[in-house]
């Protein structure tokens, strides 16, 4: 059971996870900043990824919470990357209120050389990144898709917008380490330029990007992410938008898994009853959490299913 003092250090941290959203030089930049360092925290500990697994979906988590900042109500975005490296691939969802979850194909990875750089190219290869939006006013999903060229999270996402939205994008992401393993900051960053930006402004942001410093870094010695945001990019006039809380949260529920129970048909339900294998482990994809269903439930499910 968790402590006082732990559950009190738990609700400290969850509070410095913020999401600021905000435009520079009068508009012609949007842009996204998030201390996402309890985010990843919880990420690493529900799926129990070691650190270079934790790296490369917090990345990902990261990065996907701020292309979703752009959105609005509820509407939500999915980053998904297949890949022939030994990652294998991997899946975020994220929507406008902060919220993002995700998984990799591979969450234990073989790591046959030893990590001597945070370098995760090596992990992907060739592959693909697609990005899913599913808007409330629009029937149907959208999607865009672009060959990965980096093996670098931050980079696929600026060039995704660059190729397939053409929206000039610099985005830097974040995760620094205690030598023990634990993570002690994380977060991120993205700039978009606007067509109304002056033309200049993208060679300006990419020399001031280079002068920030590691946003894990800036997190672990207590910084906010306003403060970075006003600091860093003080040349550019920002205008903090919003600032809402960024957390690793997944809407999986027992209710709904026992409809997908239910739509696995008679005869696999028929199966599961045979082999008699009580209480049913369901383990969710995005989260690592389980729920247990006991034969009365199969049964009933069972019964009331025709074919």
């Amino acid at each position: 059971m968790e402590t006082n003092e732990a559950l009190k250090k738990r609700l400290i941290e969850n509070a410095k996870d913020r999401l600021c959203s905000f435009t520079m030089d009068n508009g012609g930049v949007r842009g996204a900043a998030v201390n996402a360092t309890r985010l990843v925290k919880d990420m690493k500990q529900r799926h129990g990824l070691g650190i270079m697994e934790t790296l490369i979906l917090g990345h990902a988590c990261i990065g996907s919470v701020l292309m979703a900042s752009a959105l609005k109500g509820n509407d939500r975005l999915k980053l998904q990357i297949n890949c022939s490296g030994e990652v294998k691939g991997l899946v975020t969802e994220a929507n406008s209120f902060g919220d993002v979850r995700g998984y990799l194909f591979n969450p234990s990875f073989k790591i046959t050389e030893e990590i001597k750089s945070f370098d995760t190219s090596q992990f992907f290869k060739a592959g693909f990144l697609n990005v899913t939006y599913f808007k409330k006013d629009s029937k149907t999903p959208y999607s865009g898709q672009v060959m990965l060229e980096y093996g670098e999270i931050a980079k696929e996402i600026s060039n995704y917008y660059l190729v397939s939205e053409q929206i000039p994008s610099a985005c830097s992401l974040s995760i620094t380490f205690s030598p023990e393993g634990e993570i002690t900051g994380a977060g991120g960053i993205l700039v978009q330029k606007m067509p109304e930006a002056k033309e200049n402004l993208v060679e300006k942001l990419e020399k001031a990007f280079l002068l920030i410093p590691s946003l894990g870094e800036e997190y672990k010695a207590g910084a906010s992410t306003e403060e970075i945001i006003n600091k860093y990019l003080k040349d550019f006039n920002p205008k903090i938008l919003s600032s809402r809380r960024a957390a690793f949260s997944c809407s999986c529920e027992k209710e709904r898994f026992l409809g997908y129970i239910k739509g696995l048909g008679k005869k696999t339900l028929g199966e599961i009853l045979e082999d008699n294998k009580f209480p049913m482990e369901v383990v969710c994809h995005y989260c690592s959490r389980k729920f247990y269903f006991e034969k009365n439930i199969i049964q009933q499910a069972y019964n009331e299913t025709k074919n």
